[in-house]
């Protein structure tokens, strides 16, 4: 009986160095015979994988609100800041971090608790002082708690980061109307006016063949709506007009390269300063014959990608799947909203120099 023991565990040490041998050569052989066509989709799917689980509780949790569950959307909002509180050096994380200290701050404010609310931001901007959100938010905070002076300086450091941004300009002109400092009125007027030249929407435009079928599809599994394309080629065009249905021209010399292609080839935009309302309205194409053609877009053939808590910038891809030889002019059509200020932030401006005006020349 003792020998029939002893040989049992000595075949379950066996077994056990042969699982431990079998899990320390998995690197190994994941480097050694995994092509890199492979390697690269698992990468760019993960990489999306931990982007979209680590706003999990907080779209949840915005779910709840919509549905009126508040009990339940603040307690997994505590939970989450509890278990992830601390802003991480991968700006994912740092992100939906954010994301969930501003959903819980504008709870406790619609709950009465204010104090609260200002609070928990002002944990977390010290931390994340870049993030304009954050100091817009809690400018609001404090102004409706009637704290022109702490708004005045939360809205200040929002306008610095977002100068061209016309909700915070908005709010900012609001308090020093409040406060009664004209001469800052006007300086913000014109910074915003500078910024809206300065700032003006950026496009990186890329184009590149399919992926290898096995990345494909393992970015199929994942439902990642972009990166679908090995871009190969990248321009980047500055200064886009807003707008209804402005339109955006496709340098040539991409199209030499797609003419070269045999494969389907994507179209990948990247838009900057935009912080919301961009629409890509369809694709005009012009040919040698001067005869132009529209293709609408739609849910089926252009996918996006944005993140609102991530910031101002919006992603559109699809698959160019037409003949393109004979095509000259190759147009993206799209609409971006135009930045302006209400009324009644143009009458707090126009009170402002009136009263600088009559200081200055007194009767």
């Amino acid at each position: 009986m003792h020998w029939l023991f002893r040989k049992h565990q000595t075949a379950a040490i066996i077994i056990y160095l042969i699982l431990l041998c079998a899990i320390c050569s998995l690197p190994f052989m994941y480097v050694s015979f995994i092509p890199d066509a492979v390697d690269q989709g698992v990468a760019v799917g993960m990489r999306y994988i931990m982007y979209r689980r680590s706003f999990d509780e907080v779209d949840e949790a915005n779910k709840e609100l919509s549905e009126g569950k508040t009990d339940q959307a603040e307690q997994r909002l505590q939970n989450f800041l509890l278990e992830n509180g601390t802003p991480q050096p991968d700006q994912l994380m740092t992100n939906s971090v954010v994301a969930a200290h501003m959903l819980l701050a504008d709870l406790y404010h619609k709950q009465g608790k204010s104090n609260k609310a200002i609070r928990l931001l002002n944990g977390i901007v010290t931390r994340v002082p870049l993030h304009y959100r954050i100091w817009h938010l809690l400018g609001i905070l404090y102004k409706d708690k009637g704290d022109y002076d702490a708004a005045k300086r939360s809205f200040h450091h929002a306008f610095k980061l977002a100068p061209n941004h016309p909700l915070i300009v908005e709010h900012y002109l609001e308090v020093l109307a409040q406060l009664g400092e004209f001469d800052s009125i006007v300086w913000v007027y014109d910074q915003f006016q500078r910024a809206l030249k300065r700032a003006a929407p950026t496009v990186q435009i890329r184009a590149g063949s399919e992926r290898p079928y096995l990345q494909r599809y393992f970015l199929q599994l994942v439902d990642l709506p972009v990166e679908h394309g090995l871009f190969t080629s990248t321009t980047t065009l500055y200064g886009l007009k807003r707008g209804n249905k402005r339109v955006l021209k496709i340098p040539n010399q991409m199209l030499t390269n797609w003419f070269l292609s045999e494969k389907d080839i994507y179209i990948q935009l990247r838009f900057e300063n935009i912080y919301d309302g961009l629409v890509i309205n369809g694709l005009q194409l012009t040919y040698d014959s001067g005869r132009s053609q529209i293709f609408q877009f739609n849910q089926q053939n252009i996918s996006y990608f944005h993140q609102q808590h991530s910031g101002s910038y919006f992603i559109a891809e699809f698959p160019l799947n037409i003949e393109l030889t004979e095509v000259v002019e190759l147009q993206v059509i799209y609409s971006c909203p135009v930045y302006k200020l209400s009324s009644d932030a143009m009458r707090i401006i126009e009170k402002a120099k009136l009263n600088i005006d009559q200081a200055q020349n007194p009767k």
